[in-house]
């Protein structure tokens, strides 16, 4: 017999209990009725002697649907009880089973995506650094304007003419037209500064 063979043997033994139980309930439930119409209300002379052996009496006869009750719910739950243990159980062992195969193949996905992860940092990085470097070099275009404040004509004409033979190629990328734009805006500048120099020079 095979261990699901073997369970569903239990599984329909167990059932069996617990319909015995329930076919218990409906015997006490449908007494009920009389008990509730023979004894509800009623006021024993419980202070003679004949009152309290009445009233002894009818309580047994109204006890013991009430253990029989409890008898059966014990005995109804505790299969039940011991088929969830069982289901439980197996569940517990098919899935440990389960896990001996899929981890090894977990393992192997979680190491890819973790390579995948470091890839995409590593790229990230890259890209932030050339945008980095790409802004650094139009900021040093932006600057070249301001480093020639005070200086003679003939050095801001240097920078000037330096500035105008220069132009932002390829390395620039998709910020070639900032750059381009740094550029007309320096020389611009420098132009401003060259002849203000020429005429402090000259007065």
């Amino acid at each position: 017999m095979t261990a699901t063979e073997h369970t569903s043997v239990v599984i329909r033994a167990n059932l069996a209990k617990a319909e015995t139980a329930l076919k218990a309930f409906e015997t006490i439930e449908a007494g009920l009725a009389d008990l509730r119409t023979k004894y509800d209300g009623v006021v024993y002379e419980i202070a003679t002697p004949k009152g309290m052996r009445e009233a002894v009496a009818e309580r047994a006869e109204i006890r013991e649907p009430r253990y029989k009750t409890e008898h059966a719910r014990k005995a109804g739950k505790a299969p039940l009880t011991a088929l969830g243990k069982n289901i439980d159980g197996r569940a517990a062992y098919i899935t440990e089973e389960l896990f001996k195969i899929e981890n090894p193949i977990e393992e192997q996905i979680a190491a890819r995506l973790k390579v995948l992860a470091e890839e995409k940092a590593e790229r990230e990085r890259i890209e932030a650094e050339r945008i980095a470097n790409i802004d650094r070099s139009i900021q040093a275009i932006r600057d070249e304007a301001a480093k020639a404040i005070g200086k003679p004509a003939i050095v801001i004409w240097a920078i000037l003419e330096t500035m105008k033979e220069s132009h932002p190629d390829e390395s620039y990328a998709e910020f070639q037209t900032v750059a381009e734009e740094a550029r007309n805006e320096a020389i611009t500048r420098l132009t401003q500064l060259h002849g203000d120099a020429v005429k402090a020079e000259a007065d």
